[in-house]
């Protein structure tokens, strides 16, 4: 019997409007999606390691300006890519916001790995917002908080098509990381029952 596909599933998060569905359309050169109310997420194939995988990309439709995703758009998630705009302080600081989120929602699952990603790196301005050095800071502030080995980021533009494959790829590869580590805590933790109770089945014997 053919074996069935790795589900990965990526959620996207950050403010309203820094571009996360139009990165999501980018990197698919599509718009093939599940509906699954109130939240889409799309659908690719992708080959890691020699093994073809399912990556399921959660998008949360304009939710986040109501804050009500639920804890379903985060349930079993194995990597998150968490945006924000680099010409908009305000994206950046919500950073935290996000992160808080995480923590209340995931429960065991908080170490799940997570990339950053800043949009819209194409725009021409004197200066971004936002600074290499209070990203990097960010970045191992996080790190340690949440307990990750690393938080990796990128900047991006779906205007000109820059980093979009790369970060979602990275997404893809950290996801599938965290898919075999995690199922093989569970197949240990399993065989540890099943050897428990064997022990505890085992009849008495009187002589």
């Amino acid at each position: 019997m053919e074996n069935r596909k790795k589900i990965l599933k990526i959620i996207t998060l950050g403010d309203y409007n820094v571009g996360k569905t139009s990165m999501i359309n980018s990197f698919l050169g599509n718009k093939t999606h599940s509906y699954c109310y109130p939240q889409f997420f799309f659908v690719k194939e992708l080959n890691i390691e020699n093994e073809c995988v399912i990556l399921q990309i959660w998008d949360n439709v304009s939710q986040e300006r109501f804050d009500c995703l639920g804890t379903s758009y985060y349930r079993g998630y194995d990597c998150c890519v968490l945006c924000f705009d680099v010409n908009k302080e305000e994206s950046f600081k919500n950073l935290d916001k996000w992160i808080n989120e995480i923590r209340i929602n995931c429960g065991e699952n908080e170490k799940a790995p997570i990339i950053l990603v800043g949009t819209k790196n194409d725009i021409e301005k004197t200066g971004k917002s936002i600074s290499k050095e209070r990203i990097e800071k960010w970045c191992k502030d996080n790190e340690d908080k949440l307990n990750l080995d690393k938080i990796f980021y990128f900047e991006t533009s779906t205007k000109i098509s820059n980093n979009i494959t790369e970060s979602f790829n990275a997404a893809a590869k950290l996801a599938y990381d965290h898919y075999i580590i995690n199922n093989i805590k569970i197949s240990t933790s399993e065989i540890k029952t099943i050897e428990l109770q064997d022990q505890t089945e085992k009849p008495i014997c009187c002589y």
